[in-house]
């Protein structure tokens, strides 16, 4: 068994952009809607090496 982490500090404003969109006036949180779609693929990649793979989602960066 072997573990992974598909991205690092997502919640990092330097990381992974957009963070939010205009759309129609208001604005949107992005971020999380990309990154789940990366995590989602990796996810499936690295399951078909080995099901016996662990994933982490959500290694986050601290503030303060």
């Amino acid at each position: 068994m072997r573990r992974w982490t598909t991205w690092n500090e997502p919640n990092h404003r330097e990381f992974l952009r957009p963070q939010w969109q205009r759309v129609g006036g208001r604005w949107l949180p992005m971020s999380p809607h990309i990154y789940r779609r990366l995590h989602e693929a990796a996810y499936d990649q690295v399951k078909a090496v080995s099901d016996h793979n662990q994933v982490l989602i959500g290694g986050l960066s601290s503030f303060g």
